[in-house]
């Protein structure tokens, strides 16, 4: 520990050395912060229908802020859960809903690691290039999807050579370093990404008024892109990442109310190691005939280690195989009278097996997809229908439909609307893990539909409001059970269920202004009301109100900019019964950022300014005010 502790002063003092050097230098009078604008590739008849929001590297790392999880919390429809301190795992819902294949990482799914939470922190934002959310059921072509939309996370892929290095230390003894480089010719391109995040002291996991041992956390990550194009018809494009963490955590046991919680224990951690790999060939088979064929493997092992008053070690290895082929049809095209046509079809499959750490148990099970889709524009009007047929050896065989319609009013209005059904089988770690697992865990099933209105009342201001109507039969949920989980049935604990009838309705409202003197705010709104059918009470782990305001500030004469973002969430409930409450509560973060020139700058972050320490599920911490401070420096 010494030895790690004097690393760490040596890392310090070379930061330390390094700002003080370069800062006799004449500072560079413009800040390099981009224009906070959300990017839009030129839009395809999907992107035109279904409107998905795009987040581009520029705005990933604006905030400087550490993690994916961090960038989307408080956009619209998303709704973050995290489990204690820094490196420790955390839930995401979309539209009320979560589980596996809600997240992909180069169109291969994220398997979880307990479940419905991820290990984002091991996630530094800097890896990430593109993000794209689909907000409701995704096109049919995206085949076993989860049922409130999609997040689809892509990794750096450089279009010339260089690299970023990244290093920023602060709060938990932490200490982050990332390096994205990249090699581009004229017939391809490489790009690598190495993590390193270490928080030598470590923050909490159980609620640290009772608990006050720190949870120790490291992690490791490697991803290597390339994309190489052997003609003007055939591309073929890749990724490989290596995933390795280890976290300090606690036991489990009862509380003073004689509830199941979280107890300090200086032996527990928890470990995950995973590989994800995909192959994309892209051709052009004619002119009006594209197809895309992607193969790709992905393993999550993964294990909890308690070792007082005996020593337990249980966990899962989970491996999933993929074969994914889509096609596209150009029937009729014509851009001048605005007319287009096309047709889609192709299909999945999956291969997935698991073994269990502690009794040796093995499963594995199969899946099939087809699909067929047409999407055609005529003018201001433009729609999609399609439906996919997936097939399960487990749980039989099942017919989805999706449709969607927009219609361009004006140049600055356009009314869009969709529905569609949905089906997700439980993750091996939602029925299989150890205690927070339920072997009874039944598929979920949807109906869902939405109606937007996009509006562009200035050039820089986009305006946009959504209102949707989700119906979920036998939804999958983590809640803090008063019956007590499936392995320990009447102790109150926590546990994965089915509801059997619920309902997620609301509304969500985005917009942002980016102004000519360096400005660029917004503020983003969702209003839920997630509700069990059979007993009228509130959903779990769901607040009502969840409100992001956030604003930008560079200047032109001066080699400062300022970010700062607020985010708002009303009180919701641990439990289905609705006694054990989540309060309401505010978190404020901001930076600033220092360009000393065009290749280095130094900034300042500071994260829940306002000392919020509002739990956000039982029995687990929430840390308070927290700062750090770091350098990028481009190569």
């Amino acid at each position: 520990m010494r030895k790690r502790d004097f690393q760490v002063r040596i890392s310090n003092g070379f930061l330390f050395s390094l700002i003080s050097l370069t800062g006799i230098q004449t500072a560079y009078a413009k800040a390099i912060l981009p224009s906070l604008t959300v990017w839009s590739p030129p839009k395809t008849l999907e992107t035109q229908i279904n409107n998905p929001q795009y987040l581009d590297d520029e705005e990933i790392v604006a905030g400087h802020e550490r993690t994916v999880s961090d960038v989307l919390s408080g956009l619209p429809g998303i709704t973050t859960t995290r489990l204690g301190g820094y490196g420790q795992l955390s839930g995401l819902f979309l539209r009320g809903v979560g589980g596996q294949g809600l997240v992909t990482l180069d169109d291969i799914p994220l398997l979880v690691s307990l479940p419905g939470l991820q290990n984002f922190d091991s996630f530094p934002s800097e890896s990430i290039k593109t993000a794209v959310i689909q907000r409701g059921p995704d096109s049919s072509r995206y085949s076993f999807q989860a049922l409130g939309g999609a997040i689809r996370l892509y990794t750096q892929d450089r279009e010339e050579s260089g690299g970023k290095l990244s290093v920023e230390g602060g709060t938990f003894g932490a200490l982050r370093e990332t390096l994205v480089g990249g090699l581009a010719g004229k017939s391809g391109r490489l790009t690598f990404t190495a993590s390193r995040v270490d928080a030598f002291d470590g923050s909490h996991l159980a609620n640290a008024s009772d608990s006050p041992e720190r949870e120790p956390f490291r992690s490791t990550l490697g991803i290597l892109r390339f994309s190489t194009d052997f003609s003007p018809e055939f591309n073929w494009q890749g990724s490989l990442l290596y995933r390795n963490s280890w976290v300090g955590s606690d036991k489990l046991g009862l509380d003073r109310n004689f509830r199941i919680a979280l107890l300090d224990d200086a032996g527990s951690f928890g470990s995950s190691e995973s590989w994800i790999a995909q192959n994309t060939l892209n051709m052009k088979i004619s002119q009006d005939w594209s197809s895309h064929m992607q193969v790709g493997f992905t393993q999550l092992q993964n294990q909890i280690s308690e070792r007082s008053p005996s020593q337990l070690v249980f966990g899962l290895t989970n491996r999933l195989y993929l074969a994914n082929w889509r096609n596209q049809h150009t029937l009729l095209v014509n851009e001048a009278e605005k007319i287009r046509w096309q047709l889609n079809w192709g299909g999945q499959g999956r291969h997935e097996t698991v073994t269990r750490r502690e009794d040796g148990f093995l499963d594995q099970r199969t899946m099939a997809s087809g699909f067929l889709e047409t999407e055609a524009q005529y003018h201001d009007v433009s729609a999609q229908v399609g439906f996919r047929f997936e097939h399960y050896d487990q749980f039989g065989d099942h017919t989805l439909l999706k449709a969607a319609a927009a219609y361009q009013i004006t140049p600055e209005l356009t009314l869009r609307t969709s529905g569609g059904t949905g089906f997700r089988i439980p993750a091996y770690t939602e029925r299989l893990f150890h205690f927070f697992g339920n072997p009874n865990l039944k598929p979920e099933r949807s109906a869902s539909g939405d109606i937007s209105l996009e509006w562009l009342p200035l050039q820089n201001m986009p305006i946009t409001v959504s209102a949707y109507y989700n119906r979920y039969d036998d939804l999958i949920t983590q809640a803090y059970s008063l019956d007590g989980p499936a392995s320990f049935p009447g102790i109150p604990g926590p546990t994965t269920i089915n509801v059997a009838n619920a309902r997620v309705a609301g509304v969500e409202l985005n917009t942002q202004y980016t102004g000519t003197n360096g400005l660029a705010t917004g503020i983003s709104y969702t209003f839920s009301d997630n509700r069990d059918l059979q007993t009228g009470l509130q959903l779990p782990l769901r607040p009502s109100h969840v409100v992001r305001l956030w604003g930008v500030q560079s200047f032109t004469e001066l080699p400062i900019s300022l970010w700062a973002e607020a985010i708002v969430r009303s009180s919701t409930w641990n439990d289905l019964s609705n006694t054990l409450p989540i309060s309401q509560s505010i978190q404020l973060n901001a930076s600033v950022r220092y360009a000393i020139s065009k290749q280095f700058e130094i900034y300042v972050r500071a994260e829940n300014l306002t000392n919020t320490r509002t739990p956000q599920f039982y029995s687990t911490n929430m840390p308070g005010a927290m700062v750090f401070g770091g350098f990028q420096l481009s190569i």
